[in-house]
């Protein structure tokens, strides 16, 4: 008879771990794998998706139940999913989607920040204006 694998953190923590890199294969598979239709695509994807899933079932089944774990082992995924309905229910704005000042050394705000008013003009617009301005 086969011995069934043991449901505990360590497990989950592996789960967590499976999840986060079928997340990066699906990441990758979308931005740099190229395929001769996109027929093609959407089958890679979905059978990435449909794997993902069963194993992030197992994972919220195995917290539903009780077994512990850390917050630092959660899939990146998870982690920005848990976040936002945290600062949904508190009313906050993450902190990335803030605008920063350049050269403030916070590189996680410059990348992710929403760019300036300013600079959402066509750049048509912004040439035009600047020759008229002369």
């Amino acid at each position: 008879m086969k011995k069934e694998a043991p449901r505990d953190k360590f497990f989950l923590r592996s789960l967590h771990q499976e999840i986060d890199f079928f997340d990066r294969k699906i990441s990758y598979l979308e931005n740099f794998t190229q395929f001769d239709t996109d027929a093609e695509r959407d089958a890679a994807r979905n059978k990435l998706i449909t794997k993902r899933a069963s194993l992030a079932e197992t994972a919220k089944t195995l917290v539903a139940d009780g077994v512990e774990f850390n917050h630092s082992d959660l899939p990146r995924s998870f982690q920005a999913a848990e976040a936002a309905s945290q600062n949904h229910q508190s009313g906050k704005v993450p902190r990335r989607f803030l605008f920063s000042r350049p050269g403030s050394g916070n590189r996680d705000s410059l990348h992710t920040a929403a760019p300036a008013p300013e600079l959402t003009v066509p750049l048509r617009s912004r040439c035009a204006s600047l020759s008229s301005r002369r």
